[in-house]
């Protein structure tokens, strides 16, 4: 089991690098993204994914609708996850947050992503948000936010409260609910009781019964009296529900 361990881990770093190298250096288009991802989470042991509505998602990137895509929250490996559903994304995140792994800075930089930088006065993160959705066209990535912020999720819920900043701007939001099945061993990164990232990973890798399944609601507009509080909590609820679904 140690040696199999070992063995993923290398083989991980090695699809790493080649992915980093194809799509940094030699300009690899979104298809590069999903194939490499695809074998990643294969090695990762997660050995089924599967996209409901993969259709809606890639008729709205290439529209020129103004919305924002909402996910849950709780483990390392719901950026691969993202991708597999679409990999024409760019996600909101702080600077910590953009460095959590080598070269993700630059990668995050190549495709577009809002890093803010809590360092310089006066930024808003709502700000960003805003300027970048009135602003999409046609193919642009689109912006991803998990607003859960991977939070402790409540007694008899299944997704973490939602922070407000995702629907402040009162867009149009396109659900999407990824939900860890089958697993032996819980994936969630504790990260609120000192659990280190690098722990989230081994579970996975050490499990090798975890299925995915990502799950593309239909879009949610903010009804005209709505407030921003309960666009967020109604987009929370729909998302609450399906989970429960899947």
């Amino acid at each position: 089991m140690a040696y199999l361990f070992i063995f993923r881990i290398i083989v991980l770093i090695i699809l790493y690098i080649i992915f980093y190298i194809g799509y940094v250096y030699c300009g690899l288009g979104s298809w590069w993204i999903k194939y490499t991802t695809k074998y990643f989470l294969k090695v990762a042991n997660i050995r089924n994914v599967k996209i409901n509505g993969e259709d809606k998602i890639q008729k709205l990137y290439e529209g020129d609708k103004k919305f924002i895509v909402v996910l849950n929250h709780r483990t390392v490996f719901d950026m691969w996850i993202t991708v597999m559903t679409n990999p024409n994304v760019c996600i909101l995140t702080s600077i910590p947050g953009a460095k959590i792994f080598p070269g993700m800075y630059t990668l995050n930089k190549k495709i577009n992503s809002i890093i803010f930088d809590s360092t310089i006065k006066g930024q808003k993160i709502t700000d960003l948000i805003y300027d970048r959705i009135s602003n999409r066209k046609p193919k642009d990535n689109m912006l991803v936010i998990y607003p859960d912020a991977m939070e402790p999720i409540p007694a008899g819920k299944n997704i973490a409260p939602f922070k407000t900043g995702a629907f402040r701007g009162k867009f149009d939001i396109l659900p999407v609910v990824i939900k860890y099945k089958n697993a032996t061993i819980d994936p969630t990164l504790h990260w609120y009781k000192g659990e280190h990232p690098v722990m989230c990973f081994s579970k996975v890798l050490l499990d090798g019964k975890c299925e995915v399944v990502a799950d593309v609601m239909d879009l949610v507009t903010c009804q005209e009296n709505m407030t921003v509080e309960e666009y967020r909590d109604y987009v929370y609820n729909l998302m609450n529900i399906r989970y429960n679904e899947l």
